[in-house]
């Protein structure tokens, strides 16, 4: 009697001890869950965040350069900003600043987590900022599109539609004292003779020479037909650069730039649209 009540006892307690382990074995693999569940959300979710991050670096990226773009051609730049950020990046939210020349755009986005939320990160938010402007182009070189001519600074102005083969040469001076003669002049590059071969040969294809904000280069004003002819059969219905010029000096002893009448200072470029 008494060893069946032994053999009873240790059967029990061998019973006892074996849910025990059973138990204890279940939280260590509810607690490698949970940690494999975490390492997932490490892995995949930030995974996925420095994509979204990077989507919307994008994003800001090309909003910026949009925005710049239209504040230089004096466009809408909200409605750039926006079409780049939102349409065609997939930005949720977004905002923009406009100081001087540059735009500035700031984008957010929001998506739902993949394995965080278990860790208690259902969501994530991903913001980025890019910053981009403009400025006068200050020098050109090697350019297949540089004219031979130059236009005074006051008659010019993105968009404007100017006639500059006027035949009549005499135009207001606003500056008493300097000497003026005209609005727009046949430009030297090469300091030689202002020779209708050569400047036809630069409107064909372009002075490859380098030209830059402040220098001064020789010319003469007036019209050359068959410059013009050269004009309509090689450039017309295509952009060209042309420099802009705000004085022009004439025999001058410090500027030997060549036979031309005048000696036009150069303050820019403008980019034109050659039409009939």
């Amino acid at each position: 009697m008494k060893r069946e009540q032994l053999t009873r006892l240790l059967r029990t307690a061998g019973a006892a001890r074996e849910t025990s382990q059973t138990g204890q074995t279940l939280v260590v693999v509810a607690v490698m869950l949970v940690g494999l569940i975490g390492m997932l959300a490490l892995v995949i979710d930030m995974g996925n965040i420095y994509s979204q991050r990077r989507f919307m670096q994008n994003a800001a990226d090309a909003a910026a350069l949009a925005g710049a773009r239209a504040l230089a051609l004096e466009q809408d730049v909200a409605s750039s900003v926006h079409e780049y950020a939102v349409t065609h990046n997939g930005a949720e939210q977004y905002e923009y600043a406009v100081v001087g020349h540059t735009v500035a755009v700031t984008v957010h986005k929001s998506f739902p987590t993949y394995f965080a939320g278990v860790v208690g990160v259902p969501t994530a938010r991903v913001s980025a900022v890019a910053v981009a402007g403009y400025s006068p182009v200050q020098r050109l070189q090697d350019s297949a599109d540089l004219m031979p001519v130059t236009v005074r600074q006051d008659v010019w102005a993105p968009g404007q539609v100017l006639r500059i083969w006027a035949d009549d040469k005499g135009v207001g001076d606003p500056q008493p004292g300097d000497v003026w003669d005209g609005q727009r002049g046949w430009l030297n590059y090469d300091g030689r003779e202002v020779a209708d071969q050569e400047v036809e040969e630069w409107i064909r294809y372009g002075y490859r020479g380098p030209v830059w904000v402040g220098m001064w280069i020789n010319g003469t004003p007036g019209v050359k037909a068959a410059s013009l002819i050269e004009f309509e059969t090689w450039r017309l219905g295509k952009d060209v650069v042309v420099p802009i010029f705000d004085v022009v000096e004439q025999d001058n002893p410090g500027h030997d730039l060549g036979s031309g009448q005048l000696d036009y200072h150069i303050v820019g470029f403008g980019v034109f649209h050659v039409t009939h």
